[in-house]
């Protein structure tokens, strides 16, 4: 397989790295996001959805028009009731169900929602997410300004290795793994408000 892809001028190394880097990139993703459960039903570490201190529980789907400026208004007023300073730009997280929601959802007068719902946000963003499942998101504060209460201390940097890693180095798999390290810190949680019902 080595010989074939080198006869053909493909750098098997690159793309193969590229590709475990991609899959290595959505567990770290999943490890901040959603934690790390060992055991696949307890909490080792918290991401930042079970970890959020706070939670906009009210049933409200994002489905009907006029819900999603509700409930960012009520994860808002969460904070406010906590003192967190809400005055700081602000990310949304949605699971991908929730955004294509907001991203087509229009009132009665064909008026869109999701230019309301970015102005709420201080001039944060909103993302999708396959981790996040559906009818959750999640509010917090701006990268640049979240690092007070929450953080990621990269503990190893990425890292290739590539090489053989067989019985029959000539004709076996070629190996090779791609990997980083860390933990994600959150100093005070009340600066997240999960929105479980939308």
């Amino acid at each position: 397989m080595y010989e074939s892809f080198m006869n053909k001028g493909l750098d098997v190394d690159a793309s193969t790295a590229l590709s475990a880097a991609f899959v290595a990139g959505k567990v770290e993703d999943e490890a901040i996001i959603d934690g790390v459960k060992r055991d696949t039903t307890n909490y080792d570490i918290n991401g930042l959805y079970p970890g959020a201190g706070n939670d906009y529980s009210t049933s409200t789907d994002f489905g009907t028009a006029g819900n999603p400026t509700i409930a960012v208004g009520g994860a808002f007023d969460l904070l406010e009731e906590d003192d967190v300073p809400t005055n700081l730009p602000y990310n949304l997280v949605l699971a991908r169900t929730q955004r294509t929601q907001l991203k087509t959802m229009r009132n009665a007068n064909g008026v869109r929602e999701e230019p309301e719902v970015l102005e709420m946000l201080n001039g944060g963003q909103i993302f999708g997410s396959n981790i996040l499942t559906a009818g959750t998101g999640m509010l917090l504060p701006v990268r640049e300004v979240l690092d007070p209460w929450v953080d990621f201390f990269l503990t190893v940097d990425w890292r290739t290795e590539h090489g053989f890693d067989s019985e029959h180095p000539e004709t076996g798999d070629l190996s090779g793994r791609v990997y980083s390290g860390g933990i994600l810190r959150i100093k005070e949680s009340k600066v997240i408000c999960k929105l479980s019902s939308i």
